[in-house]
C-alpha cells in the first residue's frame, strides 16, 4: 500500500493535508483500489449496506475505489465464468455473496483475497480450515445457517401446535444448503414433523415447487438459507399467501413483504461488516489470519397482519420473544 505522509502545510493547504491523512489511501501503483463483487443473486439492499460500510471507512467509488460487479442472474455456470473473469482482471479483493459464489471465487484464484458474506457453513463446505484460523485466501462473515434449523422448526411448532407436515424450499446445488437440509431433517425428526422437500435450482422452480404441492398437503413452509431463494422472496411470499401457507423464513425481508415469521441474523449488518474486512486486507492484513466473524444476535420478526389473514393466533409467549413486530 502506498504511504501518505502528512506534512505541516500552511494556509489553504492545511485542510487538504488533513483530508489526505484521514483517507484510507490508494493502491500499490497510486491508482484507486479495485474490488470485485460476485453474486448469484441480483443486486439489492444488502449490496447497498456493503457500499455504505465502505463509504463510512472512507472509500468512495470514482475517487479511491473501483468496483467490478459481476452478477450471475441465478446461473451457476455463469457464476464460475464470472469468477474467472475477476481473477484474470487482478482485482485487489473479491467480495462474494453466498456459499456458491465463494466456492466459485476460491476455485478461480488461490492468491486474491476473498471476503465472503452470507456463507452458511464455511468450514463444512471447505472454504476455510477453521473459523478462528481460515488458513487460505478466504475470510469474512458466516451466518451459521445450519445451527438455526432446530430453532425455526421449534418456533413453527409453538405457533402452529397442530402442524405435522412442513414444506421445505431448498437449493441442492448450494453446498451450504445440503448441510442445512441435514440439520433440518434431524430437527424435524426430534419434533415429530414430516418434511415435504421441494428443490429450487433456478428461479422458475419457485412456481413449480408450489404447483407440485397438493391442496392441504402441508401445514407450513420453511426456506433454507440461499441467495437464489432470498432474491425470489417477493414471489415466494405471494405464492405462500395464495396457498394460505404460514411460513418461517431465513430473512426478515420475507416478513416485511408479507411472510408470517423469520428467525436469523441481520444480513444487512453482515454485509456492512464485510466492508471492514476489505479495509483490513487493503491495509495489509492477511485473510489467512483474519478470523471468520459469526453473528452475535439473531432476530425473530413476526407479521401480525399476515397472522390475522391466515387465521393464525401467535401465542403471547412467542410475541414476547419477538425483536420486531410488523402490524
Amino acid at each position: 500500500m502506498k504511504e501518505i505522509f502528512c506534512l505541516p502545510f500552511r494556509g489553504g493547504f492545511l485542510f487538504l493535508a488533513f483530508m489526505l491523512c484521514a483517507a484510507p489511501g490508494w493502491g500499490q501503483s497510486g491508482k484507486p483500489w479495485r474490488l470485485g463483487f460476485l453474486s448469484l443473486a441480483t443486486r439489492d439492499s444488502f449490496h447497498d449496506s456493503f457500499l455504505r460500510g465502505l463509504r463510512d471507512l472512507g472509500y468512495t467509488e470514482g475517487r479511491n475505489l473501483v468496483i467490478e460487479e459481476r452478477l450471475a442472474g441465478a446461473s451457476e455456470k455463469r457464476l464460475f465464468d464470472l469468477a474467472a473473469q475477476l481473477a484474470r482482471s487482478r482485482v485487489d479483493v473479491i467480495v462474494v455473496r453466498g456459499t456458491q459464489a465463494t466456492l466459485a471465487a476460491k476455485r478461480a484464484t488461490a492468491t486474491i483475497p476473498i471476503v465472503m458474506t452470507g456463507s452458511s457453513d464455511p468450514v463444512g463446505t471447505g472454504l476455510v480450515r477453521t473459523l478462528a484460523h481460515p488458513g487460505g485466501n478466504v475470510t469474512g462473515m458466516s451466518i451459521l445457517a445450519p445451527d438455526l434449523a432446530q430453532k425455526r422448526l421449534e418456533l413453527l411448532r409453538r405457533v402452529l401446535g397442530n402442524a405435522s407436515r412442513v414444506a421445505v424450499l431448498w437449493n441442492p446445488t448450494n453446498p451450504g444448503n445440503a448441510n442445512e437440509w441435514q440439520q433440518t431433517q434431524r430437527a424435524a425428526k426430534s419434533l415429530r414433523l414430516e418434511l415435504i422437500a421441494r428443490e429450487v435450482r433456478q428461479p422458475k422452480d419457485i412456481h413449480r415447487a408450489f404447483r407440485s404441492l397438493p391442496p392441504r398437503s402441508a401445514d407450513a413452509l420453511v426456506t433454507l438459507t440461499d441467495a437464489l431463494l432470498s432474491s425470489g422472496r417477493t414471489e415466494i411470499v405471494q405464492l405462500a399467501s395464495n396457498s394460505r401457507l404460514p411460513g418461517i423464513y431465513h430473512l426478515k425481508e420475507f416478513v416485511e413483504q408479507g411472510g408470517l415469521m423469520s428467525y436469523g441474523p441481520d444480513l444487512h449488518h453482515s454485509f456492512y461488516r464485510a466492508a471492514h474486512y476489505v479495509d483490513r486486507i487493503l491495509k495489509g492484513e492477511s485473510p489467512a489470519t483474519l478470523p471468520v466473524e459469526q453473528p452475535m444476535k439473531f432476530e425473530l420478526v413476526i407479521n401480525l397482519q399476515t397472522a390475522k389473514q391466515l387465521g393464525v393466533e401467535i401465542p403471547a409467549e412467542v410475541l414476547a420473544l419477538a425483536d420486531k413486530i410488523v402490524r
